[in-house]
């Protein structure tokens, strides 16, 4: 069936399969992020998150290991 799969290439790897979350029929992105914008906003601060995780020290670390997110505006 229809699902979002995340993989991350690294030591340890780790493959994610999200399922159960796809709306029935055709896909309107617009009409999605309206209807959930909550899948959104999780997204661009998991997107957010990337460089910092990738700075952070090695071992396990939570949210409050690293520094305060903030979204960066799109360079043009």
């Amino acid at each position: 069936g229809e699902r979002y799969e995340l993989e991350i290439l690294g030591d340890p790897p780790l493959t994610v399969q999200m399922h159960g979350i796809h709306p029935v029929g055709e896909i309107n992105i617009e009409e999605l992020q309206k209807r959930n914008p909550g899948m959104v906003a999780t997204a661009n601060h998991c997107v957010s998150a990337i460089p910092y995780v990738c700075a952070a020290d090695a071992g396990i670390q939570s949210y409050l290991d690293l520094p305060l997110m903030a979204g960066r505006a799109k360079q043009s």
